[in-house]
């Protein structure tokens, strides 16, 4: 009776984290800042066989460092990030044309 159903894969790493991608801008919600812990600086880094990217914070030393946020407390609005070639590889890789608006939920590394 119950062939057909799929079991729901139940994830611990809730996260109210979200980025909204569009041409070579990607927004990320003030929730994304203060999860990172208001990192000045990310990597993005990506998986592309299953379509994934991420970020992780960084030191602005490192390799590829994007800035990304303000201190806690002055930080309130959505965090915005134009890169040309980042956006285009998260595009691509998804199979997004540029005028499309895309909202992508995180997911928290356990």
């Amino acid at each position: 009776m119950l062939k057909n159903f799929t079991v729901i894969e139940l994830l611990d790493t809730h996260s109210d984290s979200v980025a909204n991608i569009k041409g070579n801008t990607i927004k990320f919600n003030p929730q994304t800042a203060a999860e990172l812990d208001y990192a000045a600086y990310v990597q993005f880094l990506v998986l592309p066989r299953e379509q994934q990217f991420a970020i992780r914070p960084c030191k602005e030393s490192d390799k590829n460092a994007v800035p990304f946020s303000k201190p806690r407390g002055i930080q309130q609005s959505k965090v915005h990030v134009t890169n040309a070639v980042i956006g285009k590889l998260i595009r691509s890789m998804a199979e997004w044309s540029p005028e499309e608006n895309w909202n992508v939920p995180a997911v928290r590394e356990p």
